[in-house]
Parts: structure tokens; C-alpha cells; sequence
């Protein structure tokens, strides 16, 4: 109900065209829960919505708004109200949003755009995607190293939008090369005599703009950092990865994992933002492969077919056989997986997973073998000989499907693959189709087939 309230209030001070009213109805609304009620709205009525907002607050809601929204929006702008809203937002999220738009929009934008924030879209715009130079930021805080610390604390006094959203100060050259950093804290903690060349952090740790931006996380994940500055080829400084960002680039490969373990090529778009074909063509590669894969086993069973003609309760065994391996399999890639993503594992560390993966499927193989021997002893059909075939087989398809499990997405790591494609569904059709000889050539060799 608060909600309803919410917007009855604003649509009565629109209709009034209360400006005043509006920006103090929205005065403590923060812009990430206004896009959503705005997600709701007909277009028409955000657009109009976006009139009654000062610049900085309009462009703060639009970045929040999803891209549909966001060209729906643009569609019903007028061109001076585009570039408004588009100088306002930082560097970063107006290029996230160029991306997705037209080319004539685009156009649109640059043109009416500053000279100075035309050049830097276009800069943005001409970096290689999933690189570091793609995700970051351009807005940072930048003194000279011969300033006193008094001098520095009244250059940047000004800059409270800065200031809002950045802890680290950075230290550059006439020409932008960077040489230190200190925090606002240090920098307001300094005696105001002092010089910036005294109390800055000469051993500066960035990225380039070409560094893939998974490998900036890494670095911020490991020093622990709110910020990353990255630099171009000559070690000037050009932006900084924030933690926000970070969060985004994490966000982001997690989704990609998960997709490409789920068998489905990456697609940066949200579930309904994406049509039904583009959702076809991202699944039907790797399905197709896989069923191709599949039609292996059917090879195989061909080929024993006297095996199991001899003796047809053999058949019964291998769904259980084969959801066996391809789960233990499963299991361990998982963990491989996870641990290359977060740096706990390494490609070095090959042999000390072979050895605990090996461990882990003697103890896991042992006690499975072992219940399938009796259940088939104890059960129908009664008998121990094939008891001890299905008790093997299992021990053999669990000891192969979890060293595959672990080996795997560490050759894929080294061959500079995505080490998410030795998930499940690839995983369970190499196991299916190996688990089928195992348990058919042992069934031949005890049974005497």
C-alpha cells in the first residue's frame, strides 16, 4: 500500500507540474529503487516523469534502469533531454548503455555531446570487450606530487561527487603518468606543511587497459582493494576499476560459469530481455554435440550386444551405472572448477588433486561397490558372480569419473579454455560412454560372455 501511495503522491505533483514538489518528494529516494517503479510505468509516463528531475538525479535513475527500459526511454526523448542525461552519467555506465543502443542513437549522443565527454566515449567505445579498459571508470581524484598536503586538500575540496564516491587520491605527473596514491584519510591525517611526495605510496599496483578484466579482479581480490587504477601503455593513468565494478565483473563471469556448465553459450542479456531464438541458438550447439556424443553409447551396446543377449539383466544396471559416474564425475569438477575461479587451485597443483581426487574415489568406490554387490547378492537376482561385476564396475567407473572430474578443467585452464566447459553435461557423455566398456568388458571377462 505504501508503494501506491508513493506514486499516487507523484502523479498528483506531476499533474500539477510541481516541479519543486517532485524533487522534494524524491529528495531521500535513493535512484536504485526509483528505476524499479519506473520499470512499471508506460513509457510515456517515465519519459515525462524524467522532466520534473534536476540533471544529476535524472542521470543517477536512468544508469539503474534496465536497456529495454532505458531505449524505450530515449525513443521518447528529445535530443537536447538525451545528451542532458547521458553528460551526467559516468563514463562507464553511459558506454554500458551505448553498447546496447542504435547506431543512429549513438550518433545522437556523441553529437550533442562536450567535446571532452565525446572524447572520452570514444575512447571507452574502442575497448576490446571483457578487458580491463571496458569496465572502468574515468572519474578519479588526481594531485600533483609537488603540492603540499594543504594545497591538495584545496584542490580536491571541490570535487564532492568525487569525494562521495572515492577513497584513494592519486598522484600523476604533468602528463598523467602515475607515480603514487594515498587514501583521503592519510592525505587529511598529514601535517599540512607536508608534501605529497613525502606521504604517498610510491609502489603502485594497476592494470592496463588491455588486462582481461577477470585478472583485475583477481588483483583486487587479493590486495584487498576499493579501488584498481588501470593505466594505458604508457603508464598513464585513464581510470580506475571500483569495487562496485567489481562486483559487476564477478556478477557477470558467475553468470557466464553457470552457463556455459548448464551447456548454453554466454548471453550477457536477462532472461525475458532475451527473445526465444537468440535462446534457442545459445542451446541447441551444445545439445546437438552432446546428442551426437550420446548416439557413442548406442555404438557401444551394439557392439556387446551378445553380452547382454546372453545374459539381459545385465541391461537393468547400466542407467544406475552410468547416473553414477557422470555424478561423481560431476562432483569433482565442480569443486576443480570453483577452486581455479576463486585461485584457491592452480594448473601447479595437478598432481596434488590427481592424488586427493584418487583418495576420495577409493573411499567413495569402495562403499558404493560394496552396496551394489549386495544389493545385487541379497536381491534379485540373487546371484554373487554378477554381484561382484556391478561391485567392480562401480568401483572402476568412480575411481575414472573422479580423476577425469579433476583433470579436466585443469587442461582446460592450461590450454587456455574456460575450464566451466568440463562441467556436467560434457563430463556425464564421456563417463556414459567409457562406464558402458568397463562394466561390459569385466561382465565378459568374470562372466565368461
Amino acid at each position: 500500500m505504501e508503494n501506491k501511495t508513493f506514486l499516487e503522491t507523484l502523479n498528483e505533483l506531476i499533474e500539477k507540474k510541481d516541479v519543486m514538489g517532485v524533487r522534494e518528494h524524491l529528495k531521500d529516494m535513493h535512484a536504485a529503487d526509483i528505476a524499479p517503479i519506473l520499470e512499471q510505468e508506460p513509457a510515456e509516463e517515465a519519459a515525462i516523469f524524467f522532466r520534473f528531475l534536476t540533471k544529476d538525479k535524472a542521470a543517477h535513475v536512468f544508469s539503474y534502469l534496465s536497456v529495454p527500459r532505458a531505449l524505450d526511454l530515449v525513443s521518447l526523448f528529445t535530443t537536447s533531454q538525451t545528451a542532458a542525461i547521458f553528460d551526467g552519467l559516468y563514463v562507464d555506465d553511459a558506454v554500458d548503455l551505448l553498447e546496447e543502443m542504435p547506431a543512429n542513437v549513438v550518433r545522437a549522443v556523441l553529437q550533442t555531446s562536450t567535446p571532452q565527454k565525446r572524447e572520452q566515449l570514444n575512447r571507452f567505445l574502442k575497448y576490446k570487450d571483457q578487458s580491463a579498459g571496458s569496465v572502468m571508470g574515468a572519474e578519479f581524484i588526481q594531485i600533483f606530487p609537488f603540492m603540499t598536503v594543504r594545497e591538495a586538500i584545496d584542490e580536491i575540496r571541490h570535487e564532492k561527487r568525487l569525494l562521495d564516491s572515492f577513497s584513494e587520491v592519486y598522484v600523476t605527473s604533468k602528463d598523467l603518468k602515475l607515480i603514487g596514491v594515498l587514501s583521503v584519510r592519510e592525505l587529511l591525517s598529514a601535517e599540512d606543511s607536508q608534501n605529497i611526495v613525502d606521504v604517498m605510496h610510491d609502489h603502485v599496483i594497476s592494470v592496463s587497459t588491455d588486462t582481461d578484466q577477470e585478472d583485475a579482479l583477481d588483483v583486487i581480490q587479493r590486495y584487498d582493494f576499493s579501488a584498481l587504477p588501470v593505466t594505458d601503455s604508457e603508464q598513464r593513468i585513464v581510470g580506475i576499476i571500483t569495487a562496485d565494478d567489481a562486483l559487476d565483473i564477478s556478477e557477470q563471469a558467475a553468470s557466464e560459469d553457470f552457463q556455459i556448465m548448464a551447456a548454453i553459450s554466454p548471453n550477457d542479456k536477462e532472461y525475458f530481455d532475451t527473445s526465444v531464438w537468440d535462446m534457442a541458438k545459445s542451446r541447441l550447439p551444445w545439445l546437438f554435440f552432446l546428442m551426437l556424443s550420446g548416439m557413442l553409447n548406442g555404438v557401444i551396446l551394439g557392439s556387446f550386444e551378445h553380452a547382454f543377449l546372453a545374459m539381459p539383466i545385465l541391461v537393468t544396471f547400466i542407467p544406475m551405472l552410468t547416473d553414477t559416474g557422470g555424478n561423481t564425475g560431476s562432483q569433482s569438477s565442480t569443486l576443480i572448477i570453483r577452486g581455479l575461479a576463486t585461485g584457491d587451485i592452480n594448473i601447479s597443483d595437478a598432481p596434488k588433486v590427481l592424488w586427493k581426487e584418487f583418495r576420495v574415489a577409493i573411499c567413495v568406490g569402495f562403499v558404493l561397490g560394496f552396496f551394489s554387490f549386495l544389493r545385487v547378492t541379497m536381491a534379485p537376482p540373487f546371484d554373487p558372480v554378477v554381484g561382484i561385476v556391478v561391485g567392480l564396475a562401480v568401483m572402476v567407473i568412480v575411481l575414472f569419473s573422479k580423476l577425469l572430474g579433476g583433470i579436466l578443467p585443469l587442461a582446460a585452464e592450461k590450454l587456455g579454455l574456460d575450464p566451466a566447459l568440463m562441467a556436467a553435461p560434457l563430463i556425464t557423455t564421456i563417463i556414459d560412454a567409457s562406464g558402458l566398456i568397463v562394466f561390459f568388458l569385466l561382465a565378459k571377462a568374470i562372466l565368461q560372455l
